[in-house]
């Protein structure tokens, strides 16, 4: 009978055991980004990036996208945060599977032309895409991302400075959301180790 019994505990903690382990890799991680349980599709949109080429729903498939809002102009939140994309490209693109790019949305196109965007994104790296559209393409697909803009009485602008993350998909799989302070910026150090974990269990 005692023998009996400890056999009956050793596979109950066994059992615990398993289930502990089951759950354990069953749920999801807790992460600063908002990961989208059920990753959101896009309507069709069009765009034109900076050298003029249509850029499309179809340009987000095959690859992890990368979107953030802003405009030439921005005399801070835009250049400090696409810098550090820039800086942290190389571990984003080792910890994926599928190529990594980063889209550059014009919240400004009246200022921001092909030639100014194929300038100024230029200075952060090959693998950044700039996109401009008229208002009425550009309105919807920023509500469709999840971001705002908007323009002051001299011109400029205000805009989210939130990263959306598009799945290869094509599909809002999660946003990385700024750090709060003086210059609301995304920690993308935080963001590479996060976007690792994601592009990790993605199937």
């Amino acid at each position: 009978m005692k023998a009996k019994a400890v056999w009956s505990l050793v596979g109950a903690l066994l059992l615990c055991a398993g289930l502990g382990l089951f759950f354990w890799f069953k749920t999801p991680p807790v992460l600063d980004a908002l990961w989208y349980k059920d990753p959101k599709p896009l309507s069709a949109f069009s765009l034109t990036d900076q050298e003029g080429q249509a850029f499309t729903e179809a340009n987000l498939k095959g690859k992890w996208s990368l979107v953030f809002m802003g405009f030439t102009h921005c005399p801070d939140i835009c250049p400090a945060t696409l810098s550090r994309l820039s800086a942290i490209y190389p571990a984003l693109s080792d910890a994926a599977k599928a190529p990594v790019q980063v889209v550059f949305l014009s919240a400004d196109p009246e200022r921001d032309t092909q030639a100014r965007l194929k300038e100024y994104i230029g200075f952060f790296g090959p693998q950044f895409i700039a996109v401009r559209a008229d208002q009425a393409e550009l309105f919807p697909l920023s509500r469709q991302l999840g971001l705002m803009y908007q323009y002051d009485k001299h011109g400029d602008v205000s805009h989210s400075s939130a990263i959306v993350l598009v799945n290869p998909k094509g599909f809002i799989e999660a946003m990385f959301k700024p750090e709060p302070g003086h210059l609301p910026v995304v920690d993308t150090k935080k963001m590479a180790e996060e976007f690792a974990i994601i592009a990790g269990a993605w199937g």
